[in-house]
């Protein structure tokens, strides 16, 4: 196979030190590079020329993520929707978004359906997460205290399932 010599070469952050052996799952050879940042990495040929490799990974940190944290809609940027997955808090005020405004949820007919409606200010997670707080546990999830009453910020809570269970339309009938 006929190899490419890439030595000295410059892309990007990466520059190419020397060959560092063939990848056989890939059938590619690979390159070791060292990063602007001083971090040796083992790029493939094709992810260097491709433009595809760019760095260790710090380009991305250094560049990448602050500019989406200085965008009004990145997911980042609240701390609530990481890479790793949705905090509790974020996944709270998923759910509630779609039970009164998705048809297709299986609990929307005791929601949006019943016309239960979310305080605009809430369409933007940031709101909602300033006036509620962050969930305080797993244990906790968003309560309506008065459950003929929209989710604004007068009217919810977090709180326990023994609490919640407390405040049903069903046992508040029977009071």
């Amino acid at each position: 196979m006929k190899r490419l010599d890439l030595c000295g070469r410059q892309f990007d952050r990466l520059t190419v030190v020397g060959p560092s052996g063939y990848n056989r799952t890939k059938k590619k050879f690979v390159w070791e590079c060292r990063c602007q940042c001083g971090t040796t990495v083992r790029v493939i040929t094709n992810s260097l020329t491709r433009g595809n490799t760019r760095s260790c990974g710090c380009l991305e940190r250094d560049v990448v993520i602050p500019k989406l944290r200085a965008s009004r809609y990145d997911s980042t940027r609240h701390g609530h929707a990481a890479r790793s997955g949705r905090s509790l808090t974020y996944a709270s005020w998923m759910s509630m978004m779609s039970r009164c405004r998705n048809t297709q949820n299986p609990r929307w007919q005791d929601y949006g359906g019943r016309g239960i409606t979310i305080d605009a200010r809430w369409d933007d997670f940031m709101n909602f997460l300033d006036d509620m707080g962050p969930r305080p546990s797993k244990d906790h999830s968003i309560d309506r205290m008065d459950c003929d009453g929209h989710y604004t910020k007068s009217n919810c809570r977090w709180a326990t399932r023994s609490q919640q269970q407390l405040n049903r339309r069903d046992r508040r009938k029977e009071a």
